[in-house]
This record gives C-alpha cells, structure tokens and sequence, in this order.
C-alpha cells in the first residue's frame, strides 16, 4: 500500500513540475504587443521573441521569431525599419516555417564602367548576350557573369575585358544567386543596349543599370539566394527648381541626346 501511494505522490509531482514548466514557457514565449528600444529607433513588437545576435564573423544577425498573426508585409515592412546598411553585416530573421537571412552587398565598379544586373534563365543567355553586345555597339568592352542554377551550378562567363570579366564574376560570387547575370561595359551606355538586352530571349528581368555605386540586397533560404532589390546611388536632396530644370534640357541637348 505505502509503495502505491509512493507511486501516486511522484507521479502528482511530477505532473505539477511539468504544469509549471509549460506555464512558465508560455510566459516566456507569449505572443504580445509590446515596444522595444534598439538605438534611436522604436519598433511595435508584434512577435514571439528578438535577439540580437553577433557570430565570430562581426556579422549582426538580427532574429525574431514571428507568430502567424504577422502577414508577410508587415514582416517586410518590420525588417525596412531596422535595415542595417553594411557589406560586413547581415539582417537575419527566423520564421516559423524556416530561416530567412539579408545581406546588403556593396559592388563595386571598375573605373570608367557600367553595371547592368539582371536575370536570366539557361546557360545560352551567355553566347546569346555576347552577340547582342557586339552587334549592338561594335566598339564595347565588356565582362560577363551567368550563375548557373541547377545542374554543374556554375558561374558561366564571357566577354572582351579581362578587368571587367573578372570583376563581373567577383560580384557574381558575392551575389550568389542561381539565374542571374552581372554584365560590366564600357565604351559604351546602357541607354545604347538596354532593348537589345531585354529582347534576349532568356531575359527575364534587368535590376538596374548604372554608373552610380550599387548595394545588391540579397535574401537568403536553406535552398538558396534572392535579389530583394537594388540600391542604385544615394538619396534625392530636394526636388529640382525652374533654373535645375533649364540645366537638364540644356546637358540632354550638349550630349546630343536632345535636338
């Protein structure tokens, strides 16, 4: 009898020991409207949990795990406040259904050059540009880069300037993307094969084309990369006057772009 009540009494304390484990869990991990304060910036908190974490790297992961009450865009919308602008950090968040990572990347342009990012969606689109390129502007330079998706996924290229070839698979490698392309030019604008690039066959997409500096920011998944979108530049100052205005018609016009 005195063994039988031994029992009753352990497995009563046990079953209160696993009761306030799983309350205080959920104390822990409620899902609840409150505000944090990370430096000069404050952030409704609509998830579970956030931490900022920082891996042997130097890179910045910034974590939370969201409940099924956050829709994808206020998800996004959350991540624009604390976008962290660096090519040695990145932006991380965990989701219920997996992990998502962002990374800003810098790329940077070789001297007196032009970059055009996009995407494309079989390994022809190397020859296939290459021609478009030359038949195009006969007297450009240029270097591609074609990352390969499945199969070898390799990163394909070509061109006719060692320098921009090289620098066209340098930011293919930190792109790291399957199906996009990274084209360098010089000797030429993009205002002069912009067309022909988008009437390639295989082209699905072109994310931009300039001389400015640009930032790739990049998602990334347990199966791979994404181009989320490009920075292109800086920032507007103001908006242009009457005498801004008369400058623009008269530089069009000096380049011979404007009768």
């Amino acid at each position: 009898m005195y063994k039988q009540i031994f029992i009753i009494l352990v497995l009563i304390s046990l079953s209160i020991g696993i009761y306030i484990l799983i309350e205080k869990d959920k104390n822990r991990y409620r899902d609840r409207i409150e505000t944090i304060k990370i430096p000069e910036i404050t952030i409704p908190k609509k998830s579970i949990r956030f931490k900022i974490i920082k891996n042997q790297n130097n890179q910045i992961n910034f974590r939370g795990i969201f409940s099924d009450k956050n829709t994808p865009i206020e998800i996004i919308n959350f991540l624009n406040q604390y976008s962290i602008i660096d090519n040695k950090k990145s932006l991380g968040c965990t989701f219920m259904s997996g992990q998502v990572r962002f990374y800003v990347i810098d790329i940077p342009l070789p001297k007196d050059s032009n970059i055009i990012i996009g995407r494309s969606h079989f390994i022809k689109t190397v020859e296939d540009i290459y021609e478009a390129l030359v038949t195009s502007v006969p007297q450009i330079r240029f270097g591609l880069a074609f990352l390969e998706a499945s199969g070898k996924r390799l990163i394909r290229y070509d061109g006719n300037d060692e320098e921009l070839i090289q620098a066209a698979i340098d930011a293919a490698k930190k792109i790291g993307g399957g199906h996009y392309f990274v084209l360098f030019i010089r000797n030429a604008w993009p205002i002069n094969v912009l067309n022909t690039l988008k009437n390639v066959q295989e082209v699905v997409d072109i994310y931009v084309a300039t001389a400015n500096p640009v930032q790739v920011i990049i998602a990334e998944t347990n199966q791979g990369r994404a181009i989320i979108g490009v920075v292109d530049g800086y920032t507007p100052l103001g908006v242009e006057t009457s005498e801004d205005k008369k400058e623009r018609h008269s530089f069009l016009r000096k380049i011979g772009y404007k009768k």
